[in-house]
């Protein structure tokens, strides 16, 4: 049995040892009653060192008269077998569930110093304050998720029946602290995000409820833009203008967190804002929420009719996004080329990613990934959907914040010599993480599950995307661009050469890798000059450069 109060976790302490059903380490302890000690009494003196709590798969071993049995908390038993199974099924390798239980013990060290633990091998020794206080054992199948999800929720209510920290803690940043350090020793981007850190980056992938305005961060309230086709935008509401209450609550003295929460809402809900205008008497406007995205496109046409499309990520809504100001800008007038500015951009939803990049794209494959099985998914461009003319020029700018899903964008247009890579290396993050939205407490578990690859065969993890036009070896210089352009008419520069040595790498030495990601070093230092770009413009206003510097197609096939 367990009780939560508040969103803090509660032990409920069994008033005898017969009181704990035995159990198997794949089915759930039975419910058991519950004794409150009463204010005086030893409730605690008939638990002593030689007393066992569950049974023997899952047992416990108390080696102080100071800590008491618990039962561990059920909601959070079951969050841990989700995310354990997870691990168990469908991680992107095959990994042992105790050395992720240890490390998430160890992880209550971090909301009390006090809490250790060490793998005796038999079993899991729980230490506070130097003294041993109890002794886990592992469940019968040693990778069992629930039998080890039990170990894990046993030894947290065990520590915090002797930790005063833990008692005050909540249950979900006691979570946080059983997961997260572990998760983090599988790999980076495998993580557990607590019901409110969930519901931010589900606003993010797939909109929210809101009203359309973006806030100055540093003047509370005063609004810095209005996006078009808004409520915002409907209500006659512009940038300058500054919001005094939303509903009944003033929002001079809010946090800016907090003011947006109060922004957002249902989809369809109302929301009543008094704003200021300059020195005019403030009025109330009353907006419907619809559904909105967070803005990852941004357009621009410049006199020479190139036009360059800056994304900062990809959502759900980037899609749509990129195809309007895609079609506005290259609408706008005859257009030269195509500037995609992918630099800083750490990606996003990866079939957003793929979706634009069938956009330029007539047939062929644009990428593929690999489970731990073996197994292969290879995405293929599909016709009739490009956004514009396949012979249009068209340059992607990379650098070493160009990250995930959008190295998968960039990877795909060099490989099927669609485009020409000006910058330097990217990130090399390749690999595809699932997100499990069904936890028991409404949490989020996102697992790394897949490796991807590019359509030449290669690897993008730990490698990234090497342009085929370096700009990291350059001095911050006023001609540094020129002599970037002007390496490109020399008898020694090839485009499938990248290609080549990224197809034939040895990849089984960090020394190999180093040798390959140095042709192009990632670079992510602010430069005086925009290098990238004005090569990227060179390129696109000169046909011979251009053609110079596009890898064949053929090159791009696999052999």
């Amino acid at each position: 049995m367990t009780i939560f109060g508040s969103g803090t976790l509660r032990l409920v302490l069994a008033s005898s040892l017969a009181l704990v059903s035995a159990c198997s380490a794949d089915t759930p302890p039975a419910a058991a009653p519950v004794a409150t000690p009463v204010a005086g009494s030893s409730f605690l003196g008939s638990l002593t060192p030689t007393n066992w709590f569950g049974s023997s798969s899952t047992g416990v071993k108390l080696l102080s008269e100071n800590v008491s049995a618990p039962i561990p908390a059920r909601e959070m038993e079951d969050v841990l077998a989700f995310v354990y199974r997870g691990i168990s099924s469908n991680y992107v390798d095959r990994s042992s569930l105790r050395p992720v239980v240890v490390a998430g013990l160890s992880g209550l060290s971090r909301l009390d110093p006090k809490v250790t633990v060490q793998d005796q091998g038999s079993n899991l020794r729980l230490v506070y304050d130097g003294k041993p206080i109890a002794q886990l054992d592992p469940p019968a199948s040693t990778e069992s998720p629930s039998g080890w999800s039990r170990v894990a929720a046993t030894g947290a209510a065990l520590a915090e029946s002797v930790s005063p920290a833990l008692r005050g803690t909540a249950t979900d940043d006691i979570l946080n602290a059983l997961l997260n350090p572990a998760l983090q020793n599988l790999d980076p981007y495998t993580r557990y995000l607590t019901p409110t850190q969930a519901k931010l980056e589900q606003a993010g992938r797939r909109g929210f409820g809101g009203v359309g305005v973006t806030l100055d961060p540093e003047q509370i309230g005063m609004i810095r833009a209005v996006l078009d086709d808004t409520p915002a935008a409907r209500a006659g509401l512009a940038a300058g203008d500054r919001i005094l209450s939303v509903g009944d609550t003033r929002v001079e003295a809010l946090p800016q967190q907090q003011l947006i929460a109060l922004l957002r809402g249902d989809i369809g809900s109302t929301v009543a804002l008094t704003v200021q205008r300059g020195a005019d008497a403030p009025f109330t406007r009353t907006l419907t929420r619809q559904k909105l995205f967070q803005t990852t496109v941004r357009g621009q046409r410049d006199g020479d009719g190139i036009v360059t499309i800056k994304l900062s990520g990809f959502n759900e809504g980037t899609l749509d996004e990129f195809k309007t100001e895609v079609k506005k800008y290259t609408g706008a007038g005859p257009t030269k080329g195509l500037i995609l500015d992918l630099r800083d951009n750490p990606g996003g939803t990866f079939r957003t990613a793929l979706d634009i990049a069938d956009l330029f794209l007539a047939d062929g494959p644009m990428m593929t990934a690999r489970d731990r099985r073996g197994i292969v998914n290879e995405t293929i461009a599909t016709p009739g959907d490009e956004i514009v003319p396949m012979k249009l020029p068209m340059v992607v700018l990379t650098n070493g914040q160009t990250a995930s899903a959008s190295e998968v964008l960039a990877a795909a247009l060099q490989d099927r010599g669609r485009a020409v890579v000006v910058g330097s290396g990217s990130f090399g993050k390749g690999l595809v993480q699932t997100v499990y939205e069904d936890l028991p407490n409404k949490g989020e578990f996102i697992m790394t599950t897949m490796r991807l690859h590019s359509p030449l065969g290669y690897s993008l993890h730990k490698y990234g995307v090497i342009p085929t036009v370096c700009t990291s070896r350059q001095a911050d210089t006023p001609t540094a661009a020129s002599h970037v352009t002007a390496e490109i008419l020399t008898p020694d520069f090839h485009p499938e050469d990248v290609l080549y040595a990224r197809r034939t790498a040895d990849r089984s030495t960090e020394a190999a890798r180093e040798t390959l990601t140095g042709l192009c070093p990632p670079f992510t230092k602010a430069r005086s000059n925009d290098i990238d770009r004005q090569v990227a413009e060179t390129l696109v206003l000169d046909p011979t450069l251009y053609a110079r510097a596009l890898p064949a197609p053929t090159i791009a096939k696999k052999n």
